[in-house]
């Protein structure tokens, strides 16, 4: 593969390792605290007003603004602006719109309009995932193996979020976890407007155009076999992993479960136990195997989902949703280390871009509709059998993805 010219690694002279460390567990802690405030109980927000049927359209609009915007605000990060100051500028326009939507959803506005501004709060929200990505590595360096350890900080924000919304909110059909969220971004607005400068990353001389500037240079990276085995299998499990936060709290709340916002958050534990371990296994395990493994993890746990529902017990389930954090962290976060690994500097917001366009995008797109349409045809009624339908689909599109992947990932040592 041709080479390319890159500026030196960043580096920062004003700010210690340490202090860089901790300023990212705190921007993780927010960043990935605010979905947790409003996603996991947006389904039964919109059952309670008798908007059920528009849920999967609702959580479509993160992944049509997953496909539109990241591309082009990973051009602008990489080539043209300071990281923070377009975090900062995201943050805010998502802080306003958030509110908003949740007001018009309280105030009982017609659904469309709804989805049309919540559609407009994801256009700005959704690519501060691939962007905070390409902060923290930018920060702590190439082959920085701490990014786990920062990272990890985002899943305890995600189970803050969780119990808060539960237990101090009672928001669990209520509208409070998004002005919540609202609240929190306006802060990330702040804090990252006065973060370390990341200058662009991005040779002088990189060409300019409208395919720079809407970050289409990165799918060049598709020609490389193992690139696109990773960018395709996180698109391909995005699918059946879309059902997993509109749908499993319905199920548990039909099950009896009076608190679904926090009994998620087990997947969270695991996630932790995941995220410290990563490093470790990075370093002593080829990465095919940490992918295989964390795909297997995935089909077992819609395997109990399966069971749990024709069974109607919900310890099945909890099994499940334990196992979500292995199947997370060794798909999403691993993909999101190998592309750090492999991709030069001046392309590395792009690629992280694209994996956020591909899979948050993309996939969970496909899924949110097959999804809906799914849960409208079985699960909608709320018998056993429509709910094992639904999981028992979704397991078989995880082990067509695992094949899938085993059969066309190489690995470096390969290539």
């Amino acid at each position: 593969m041709k080479s390319h010219p890159s500026p030196p690694e960043y580096t920062s002279p004003k700010w210690s390792a340490a202090r860089v460390e901790i300023l990212l567990c705190i921007l993780f802690f927010f960043h990935l605290g605010v979905p947790g405030l409003f996603t996991v109980t947006l389904g039964n927000v919109m059952s309670s007003r008798g908007l059920g049927e528009f849920i999967h359209l609702a959580m479509s609009a993160g992944p049509v603004a997953a496909m539109l915007a990241p591309l082009m605000s990973g051009a602008l990060a990489d080539k043209r602006f300071d990281l923070g100051k377009v975090l900062a500028v995201l943050f805010a326009a998502s802080s306003i719109t958030l509110a908003w939507s949740f007001y018009l959803l309280d105030r009982g506005a017609p659904p469309w309009v709804f989805i049309f501004v919540f559609f407009i709060r994801a256009l700005f929200f959704t690519p501060t995932f691939g962007l905070i990505a390409s902060l923290a590595f930018a920060l702590l360096g190439k082959g920085d193996t701490r990014f786990p350890r920062v990272r990890l900080w985002g899943t305890f924000g995600w189970i803050a979020a969780g119990w808060t919304v539960s237990h101090l909110l009672h928001g669990e059909t209520s509208v409070a976890g998004g002005y919540a969220g609202a609240v929190v971004l306006a802060a990330l607005a702040i804090a990252c407007w006065f973060l370390p400068a990341v200058p662009p990353q991005a040779m002088v001389s990189a060409k300019k155009g409208l395919t720079a500037l809407f970050g289409l240079d990165a799918f060049s990276l598709l020609r490389n076999r193992d690139h696109r085995a990773v960018f395709l299998t996180t698109t391909l499990v995005s699918i059946p992993f879309a059902a997993f936060y509109p749908y499993t709290p319905i199920l548990l709340r039909e099950l009896g479960d009076s608190h679904p916002a926090s009994t998620m958050t087990l997947g969270q534990v695991s996630e932790i136990v995941a995220m410290i371990s990563l490093p470790m296994l990075v370093a002593r395990v080829r990465m095919r195997w940490i992918f295989l493994t964390s795909l297997s993890a995935a089909l077992i746990r819609y395997i109990l989902f399966t069971v749990g529902s024709a069974s109607s017990a919900t310890t099945w389930l909890w099994v499940g949703i334990f196992l979500h954090g292995i199947c997370y962290t060794g798909v999403f976060i691993t993909a999101q280390m190998y592309l750090a690994d492999r991709i030069a500097p001046s392309m590395r917001s792009q690629a992280q871009s694209l994996l956020v366009m591909l899979n948050g995008g993309v996939g969970t797109l496909i899924g949110m509709l097959v999804g809906g349409e799914l849960f409208k045809q079985s699960a909608i009624h709320s018998t056993s059998s429509g709910w094992s339908l639904f999981w028992g689909v979704q397991s078989a599109m995880i082990a067509a993805t695992l094949i899938f992947f085993l059969i066309y990932y190489r690995g470096k040592n390969a290539s």
